[in-house]
């Protein structure tokens, strides 16, 4: 194809650009609306309360996002002159790679709470994360892409080769995303059992479901996008890089906000305690009750529905044993 756009008659290239702006839309809606529905939680669970290393990166991640999207969004609705292009979207894959890189740290500080914070498993993210960071740097470095006159919009056309180089960052986001998985997931079946050593199949459901919710959607909207860098033309490669990107900031702030309405003890806490108040002749004091209760705290999206599960599942328990 040629280098310069030239291959696009322009009303081609009007609609295809126009489809490209829009696109990116419903993901800033997406952000910017569920900041406003969220952010008295925020005010309470972060800026009224002594501040820790997580709350900083959580803050980074939701901010950096809020204020740098509000720049994208400018410049894609009005006109730039073609020299400024590059640098433009340089900063919109900047951006990308810092709002899919703190996601990333706060997905890990989850997981190293939930394995105890002594596993050497850290280590093992930590170099893959450098590794693939490396790679992703190398993806945006690599690209080629020109500049597309008369156009409206700060917009650049992406040949296959530039789109194979602007992909590796979201595969290695996704390989990533693949390995928090696994990891979550293992750790949710090895350890969710209730004292009696009998499978809390209830709980367990739970919390695997809430998982795969969350991975599910970025998994799929991260797909979506590497396909639109192999399989569209010039001008839709990466059409999809916005909505994905926001997605995943306003589902970890959900999550992350989430966690500490569960527990007010930080993002970093990795043990919750539900004490249900009451005693049976199993139990020979307050403290054991309180065991019995004892758990991980849980990535959970909908904490009421995982209290109720963890009531009926202690009713199940008491009746049993009764």
């Amino acid at each position: 194809m040629s280098a310069d756009g030239s291959q696009f008659d322009l009303a081609t290239i009007t609609f295809d650009l126009q489809l490209h702006d829009y696109l990116a839309l419903p993901g800033m809606i997406l952000l910017y609306w569920d900041h406003v529905l969220t952010f008295r939680d925020e005010l309470r669970f972060l800026w009224l309360r002594p501040k820790t290393p997580s709350t900083y990166c959580f803050l980074a991640n939701r901010y950096i996002a809020f204020f740098g999207d509000i720049v994208i969004l400018y410049f894609t609705f009005n006109t730039t002159a073609a020299s400024a292009c590059r640098g433009v979207n340089l900063f919109r894959q900047l951006l990308l790679m810092v709002n899919q890189s703190l996601i990333c740290v706060l997905l890990t500080v989850r997981l190293y709470a939930l394995y105890g914070r002594g596993s050497r498993l850290w280590m093992y993210f930590a170099a893959a994360a450098l590794g693939l960071l490396a790679l992703a740097m190398w993806g945006i470095s690599g690209r080629e892409s020109y500049p597309l006159p008369n156009v409206n919009g700060c917009h650049l056309g992406n040949s296959f080769d530039a789109g194979v180089h602007l992909a590796v960052p979201w595969e290695a986001l996704f390989f990533y995303d693949c390995m928090i998985a696994v990891a979550l997931f293992w750790k949710s079946f090895t350890s969710s059992k209730t004292v009696a050593g009998r499978r809390d199949t209830t709980l367990l459901g739970l919390l695997i479901r809430d998982g795969a919710i969350y991975f599910l959607a970025m998994a799929t909207a991260n797909l979506g996008n590497i396909l639109t860098f192999y399989l569209t033309n010039d001008l839709l490669r990466g059409c999809l890089s916005t909505f994905a990107s926001c997605l995943s900031v306003t589902m970890m702030s959900r999550l992350m906000l989430n966690l500490h309405a569960i527990e007010s003890k930080g993002i970093f806490s990795s043990i919750a305690t539900i004490d249900y108040g009451y005693h049976n002749k199993y139990t020979t004091s307050d403290s054991d009750t309180r065991r019995i209760h004892e758990g991980p705290e849980l990535d959970t999206l909908w904490t009421r529905d995982m209290e109720r599960s963890a009531y009926w599942t202690r009713d199940d328990y008491l009746s049993e044993e009764l």
